[in-house]
Formats: C-alpha cells, structure tokens, sequence
C-alpha cells in the first residue's frame, strides 16, 4: 500500500494535474447523486488531501516555509491513506451491504473500525515518512488518554456502552423497541446515543448507557410479526357463538391482518355488566397497529348495530313506558312507509301488489355499514337483496385470481343481489360501502310464503328478473339472451323455494 501511496502521491506533482483530479471528482460527485447505477464515495478526505497537496505545491519554494518542509509532506500522506482507506470501505463494506439490501453498518461501528485503522496506519507513516520516535509518543498518548478519559467519564461510558450494544446486537436500525415508557424506531446509533423517532414522529436521543441497563422490548425480533388484541364488553344475553363469528367476520376483513395465525375470540371476564370478550389478532405492521385497531373499532360498531347486539354500561335509565311504546309504534309506521314507498320504485317488484309489498315491508331489515365495509363478497353464497337507503356502494369485479377492479358506483334507490335472492347463485360481484351507508335487506323468507300463496306470482318475478339480467346484459356485454330467458329464471325460482312445478 505504501508504495501505491508514494506513486499516487508523486503524480500529483503538478498543479494542473491536481486541478483535474479534483474536477473528476466533483462531476463523478455530481452524477452519481443522479444516475442509480453509480455508487457514492465519501469524497471530503479526498479533496481535503488535494488542498493541502495544491497549497504546498504553490508555496514550498518560499523562503517563510522553514520546518513545514519535512511535515507537510508526512501530512499529505497520512490524509492520502485516510482517504484511501476510507475508499475501500465504502467499497467492499457500505456498497455490498447496499447492493444486497442489508441494513448498513451502524454509525457507531463503522466510525470505530475506521478510527482503529486510521490510527495504526498513522503511526505508521509517522515512524516511516516522518522518523518519529513511537515510545515516546505512546507514552505521552497515554498520559494524555488518562487526562482526557477522566476529564469526558461519562462520553467514554456511552461509547463502550454503544459498542457493547452493537456487539449484542439487540436491535437493528429500523427496528422498533420499547425502552421504559418509550417505543420508537431506532433510525441511528452514534457514538454518545440511539436516536429513536415515536409513532408521533418525535426524534428522542437516548444516551447508550441508559439503554445498557435498561430492558429493552424488541417488537421487529424474532420477526416482524407481533400479536395485537382488543377488549370489548357485550350485552349477556347474546350468546357467545354469535358474538364470536361476527368478531372474527369483521377481523378478517381487514387487510392488513395476517390469516395465519388465525384471529381468536375468548371470553375473557364475566364483569358487572357485560361479558368481556377479547379480540386476538397477528400483523407485521407494528408502527400501524393503533390504526388498524381504530379501524377494526370502527367496524365493530357497524357490524354490533346490524346485529343489534348492545355494548351495556353502568348507566341507569328512566323510562316512562307508554311514552316509550308510543314513539317505537310511530317509528315502526313510518319505517315501513318509506320500505313500501322504495320497494313501488324498483322494477323488480311492480308485478306485486300493494298488499304483497306491504307484507315484504314488515319483514325488511335496515343495516347500516362503515366505509370500505364489505356488503357482499364475490363466489359468496346468498339469498337477500338490498337496496341502498342512503350513501354509497362501489362494485368491484375480479377473475382468475386477479385483484378485483372498480366497475361501478351505485346510489341511492339502486339495489343488488337480485339473482341470490330469486335463484340462490352466488354474489357475482364485491360490493362494499363508498362512506357511511344504510341499506334495506330483504330476505327469501320475506318472498316465500307469497310465492307458495300466489304460483303466477314465480313468473311475473321471473319476467322481471329476465328483463333485469338482460339490461345488465347490454351494459356489460357479457350476458347472453339464451342465458336470461324467462324459462330457465322460471325454473331456478321454483328449485331454489322448493315450489311445485
């Protein structure tokens, strides 16, 4: 390397050479922040070596220089080989840890690998190039160390602090841990501190000495998944079967939690009022989690109202009953106004009579559903239709295991899954809420009994549904006539309400 060194260094021996060294390095600097193919060097030790070099080349032949004549050039060549040195790091150390997507040496590492090296090599070019005497600059050195390690204790107790962490290893950069009370991302670890930056993106140093005798809760370590839960209180007198599928129901559609391991639902505590139920569920976001559990919260409370399961509190409440009944009956009437009023504007229902809709309308359920709620899912089985009461839907059509695209957007008065309802074919596309939106639902049981009632009433529906499937057909394109006749839409009605033929 010495040798290297002295050839190097005797090449830039003329002033003009050194000016173009040093506008090589300036452009490789500048294209190589802009072009992805080009690695970036640490350039400052360089062009510091370069300005010394070009200063001395200017002024040696002065008649002032005196004893600078002998130091300069021993100073030339110990920032050389620094920058030499510095080089071959950032090489075959910082650019294969990039090229193969590792997490770069922690700055505490590198600075004291380089800081060893630039040492034994300094002493060395001191003793080869300058003839100075080692022993007694090692021993000054050391009085010196013992000067300064008295004077900065607690700077040196961090450093080795740091170093014995980053022996360990109990963290990496981008990991996030909890120390005491604070949990961040670990984005630095210097030679005094590890930077951390909260979830409320607060940068907080803690000194590496604290952190040595502290316990440290690694939430990226085994992996990166991390087992989350939520506690909620249900009303007594739902069984805990039904709480528990519409728990798991909500869990799972959320897109961020992990199917396996699967989500669990336990009965955690009988309390004074509510039984306690626990939600478990696995990610790998840790730094969304309280998003995703806000989000999960959210639904819940969709999905808890169209169940009318009741979250109880200790709370004590009056209530004059004739008032009370009085104000549900005039609900109820009014409820089923505005159902018999929808259901009078939907083509697929015209061929009923005003008694028939009448009758639907006592048995229509409202269910009201959260943004991005799923409605019905694509290959689902069903036997209910709804009909948007207020809000939103869009649809969303997949195939052959692609993801599933928007193809409509459907307001109020528009309804869906008329083919589950009449025939029992599975949901042919996914309908999930645009915002918060209400929508009536009504069952096969609610068609049943009239359909056994009144046997013309099948093919009036099936006309119906014939003219229905064949206006989708010349919006989509993708239905054909033969599919939509009214014979075959007659048949699968009657199979799917067991009626006689």
């Amino acid at each position: 390397m010495e040798q290297a060194l002295d050839f190097f260094h005797t090449s830039m021996a003329h002033p003009l050479v050194m000016i173009g060294a040093i506008v090589l390095l300036l452009a490789y600097r500048h294209f190589s922040k802009r072009t992805y193919h080009l690695p970036e060097f640490p350039m400052g030790l360089f062009m510091l070596y370069f300005a010394i070099r070009f200063i001395w080349l200017l002024v040696k032949d002065a008649s002032w220089v005196g004893a600078w004549d002998r130091w300069i050039p021993v100073a030339e060549m110990i920032v050389l080989s620094w920058a030499m040195i510095r080089l071959i790091f950032a090489l075959f150390v910082d650019h294969i840890l990039k090229l193969f997507g590792k997490q770069p040496l922690p700055k505490i590492t590198r600075d004291f690998i380089l800081l060893l090296v630039y040492a034994v090599v300094g002493f060395i070019l001191l003793r080869t190039k300058g003839e100075v005497n080692l022993t007694g600059l090692l021993t000054t050195s050391a009085v010196l160390t013992a000067v300064i390690g008295l004077a900065a204790q607690s700077t040196l107790t961090n450093l080795f602090s740091g170093l014995t962490l980053q022996m360990e290893r109990p963290y990496n950069i981008g990991d996030w841990i909890q120390l005491g009370d604070t949990i961040g991302q670990v984005v630095g670890i210097t030679w005094k501190s590890t930077r951390l930056i909260t979830r409320e993106d607060e940068m907080i140093f803690i000194p590496n000495m604290t952190i040595s005798q502290s316990i440290i809760k690694n939430f990226s370590k085994p992996s990166t998944r991390h087992n989350a839960s939520l506690l909620i209180g249900i009303d007594y007198n739902i069984a805990p079967n039904k709480v528990r599928e519409m728990m798991l129901e909500v869990v799972k559609q959320h897109p961020l939690v992990l199917h396996f391991p699967p989500p669990e639902v336990r009965v955690k505590e009988f309390g004074d009022s509510a039984v306690l139920y626990q939600i478990i569920f696995a990610h790998d976001h840790y730094a969304e989690e309280p998003r995703i559990k806000t989000e999960i919260n959210h639904q819940l409370w969709y999905a808890l109202k169209r169940h009318q399961i009741k979250i109880p509190f200790p709370i004590r409440d009056v209530h004059h009953a004739h008032i009370e009944r009085r104000r549900q009956e005039k609900e109820a009437v009014h409820f089923r106004e505005e159902a018999e009023k929808i259901l009078s504007s939907i083509p697929l229902f015209t061929a009923l009579s005003d008694d028939d809709r009448k009758q639907i309308a006592e048995t229509i359920f409202l269910k009201e559903f959260g943004d991005h709620e799923i409605i019905v899912r694509q290959g689902e089985e069903g036997d209910s239709l709804y009909i948007i009461h207020n809000g939103a839907c869009n649809v969303f059509l997949g195939s052959n295991g692609k993801e599933p695209k928007k193809i409509a957007t459907m307001h109020e008065g528009h309804f869906f899954g008329e083919m589950s309802l009449l025939t029992g074919e599975p949901r042919s596309a996914t309908v999930r809420a645009h915002r918060d939106t209400s929508v009536f639902e009504i069952k096969k049981e609610a068609l049943k009994h009239l359909l056994e009632k009144n046997p013309t009433l099948s093919m009036k529906l099936a006309e119906a549904l014939a003219a229905r499937k064949m206006e989708l057909s010349e919006e989509r394109g993708k239905i054909t006539a033969d599919e939509a006749t009214k014979g075959k839409l007659l048949s699968k009605i009657k199979n799917f309400f067991g009626l006689h033929a």
